[in-house]
């Protein structure tokens, strides 16, 4: 708990965010609950992020903090300091225009809410079997291409329970090292594509990082955890690549593929991570609330999509949401994979950047 009590300084919402977070991992490890640090957190939170931590905290435990959390908009510590990418020209991956237009360009169409919005009410469900399978059988062969990692056959915990629904994060270790991988009994009801690069890429290489390296650093810790989303991101990235490459792909048995849609999935990834960088960027500056920002992001794009639900999840976490991209762009440019995956290097140190 010390990573955690540590967060409490930073301010906003970083020290619930966090416990909450943790909270789910003692939950499925059997662990007792602190209650007494989770009054200490609330007392000196503040932001929508704060909020809804401890709202899901009492479903999942049934206490309720005694303070009435404050979500006005503050600047706090960050991971990196934001003011060096104002002052930047910035690589055009990390920029939501140059995501848009390849979203565009790829689904041959200037608005792009419809056609995904069509995509999604059409695509077939995922299939309702365990998905371990898939991991073992499709996602780890195919990300030991992109990465120095293997699957050592350490055993997957795969956890179904709807209390997935309230869990931004849903991989976490037990207390002998193995990955624990939760989702809800109907697959959070989204497309057999979503479902492939949100579980079956994504969260992927988050088990195997962890299948490999679980001692590699703690996910209390702010620092290694936007480590591992960095690379998580990367193999976005790099799969996009090697599925826009033409690159054969063994298709899933009995899963459908339409790669086509992966594609779409994978872009509007892109497309939200830069707009969470952005935000990071210009709603600190004037302390905007978060509805007011997602408005004007909506009128810039014309944007019917439900996309924005991170200004709420991450709110006063200045820099965790921008990290995904620089984390990935600081990843993929590197000649010592190995050492950032095993946590002998650092890509964020001591918030430097």
């Amino acid at each position: 708990m010390k990573d955690i009590t540590n967060l409490i300084s930073w301010g906003g919402s970083w020290a619930s965010r966090f416990y909450y977070d943790d909270a789910i991992s003692r939950h499925f490890n059997d662990e007792d609950q602190n209650f007494e640090l989770a009054e200490c957190i609330a007392l000196n939170a503040c932001g929508h992020s704060a909020k809804r931590a401890f709202a899901n905290f009492e479903k999942l435990t049934g206490y309720k903090v005694k303070t009435e959390i404050n979500t006005d908009t503050i600047f706090t510590k960050t991971i990196f300091d934001l003011s060096y990418l104002k002052k930047q020209q910035r690589p055009e991956i990390y920029r939501s225009i140059y995501w848009f237009e390849r979203l565009q360009n790829h689904l041959n169409e200037k608005n792009i809410s419809k056609k995904i919005q069509s995509i999604n009410e059409n695509e077939i469900k995922p299939p309702t079997s365990n998905p371990v399978d898939y991991l073992t059988n499709w996602s780890f062969p195919i990300l030991a291409e992109l990465f120095p990692l293997r699957d050592n056959k350490k055993n997957i915990i795969f956890i179904e329970s709807d209390l997935a629904k309230i869990c931004w994060k849903r991989w976490h270790l037990n207390k002998n090292d193995n990955p624990i991988w939760l989702e809800t009994s109907n697959k959070s009801n989204v497309t057999s594509s979503r479902f492939l690069v949100w579980r079956l890429i994504h969260e992927a290489v988050h088990l195997l990082h962890l299948q490999n390296f679980p001692k590699a650093g703690k996910l209390t810790n702010p620092y290694w955890l936007l480590q591992m989303e960095s690379v998580a991101m990367a193999a976005e990235y790099r799969f996009l690549k090697f599925i826009e490459n033409e690159k054969f792909i063994p298709t899933p048995q009995n899963y459908y593929f339409n790669k086509f849609n992966i594609i779409t999935t994978l872009l509007l990834g892109f497309f939200e991570r830069t707009l969470r960088l952005e935000y990071d960027l210009e709603i600190y500056d004037e302390l905007k609330d978060p509805e007011i920002w997602i408005q004007e992001m909506r009128f810039r794009y014309n944007l019917n999509l439900d996309i924005f639900d991170f200004s709420f999840e991450f709110h006063n976490m200045p820099s965790f949401m921008a990290s995904y991209i620089v984390g990935m762009e600081i990843y993929l440019n590197t000649d010592s994979e190995l050492d950032f995956l095993n946590g002998t290097k650092q890509i964020f140190d001591n918030g430097t950047y």
